[in-house]
């Protein structure tokens, strides 16, 4: 019988694995990625376009790399560790457990969430959603707010559809963003467009 029930598990964890993939491979179909497309690329990418707009602390920050192993070149992505909790492994200690729903209509918790929408709107990031952002909380008068977000999870920025051609639900379409910061903004103003 407990073989039966490991062969089970087995059986339900390999069921989980297939389904993430093709999940993973929809969003990309409907991102207009190819299957040999770079991740890596689109990452670092993302963290470049960060680093123009004066965001660079909104997503996790990524460096193309190339390693030699076994006498063969390996190219991938240095992604820094990215900082705050993750809704999908929260401990007792998580700050966000001690949040209300004001806690998250704090000035520069909302700031960063905006610069992210814009950010992903031009990099064309269709996956975006509460499991692909870190939250950052802080104490203020005793209470627990939401301080910063930081994005990770870019493999979907820059593919050739466009948002609203895509199928893909966690997006933020262009009409959908009412607020911009002046920062962001004044960015947008002076962003090279060669």
């Amino acid at each position: 019988l407990s073989n039966n029930k490991a062969f089970g598990e087995s059986l339900q964890k390999l069921s989980e694995d297939f389904r993430k993939v093709a999940n993973q491979k929809g969003i990309f179909e409907s991102a207009g990625i190819g299957d040999k497309s770079r991740i890596d690329q689109r990452n670092s990418a993302m963290t470049d376009v960060a680093r123009l707009l004066g965001m660079s602390g909104i997503i996790a920050k990524a460096t193309p790399m190339k390693i030699i192993h076994n006498g063969q070149v390996k190219e991938g992505t240095f992604m820094e560790k990215a900082e705050g909790e993750d809704v999908r492994r929260l401990t007792q200690n998580s700050k966000m457990l001690k949040a209300d729903k004001d806690s998250f209509n704090h000035p520069e918790g909302l700031k960063a969430l905006a610069n992210l929408q814009v950010l992903d709107y031009i990099c064309g990031n269709i996956d975006r959603h509460a499991g692909n952002m870190l939250y950052q909380f802080g104490e203020e008068n005793g209470k627990v707010v939401l301080t910063g977000i930081c994005g990770i999870d870019n493999d979907t920025s820059f593919g050739t559809r466009t948002f609203e051609k895509s199928r893909v639900q966690n997006i933020t379409p262009l009409s959908s963003i009412k607020n911009i910061t002046k920062s962001c903004y004044e960015s947008l103003l002076t962003f090279p467009v060669d």
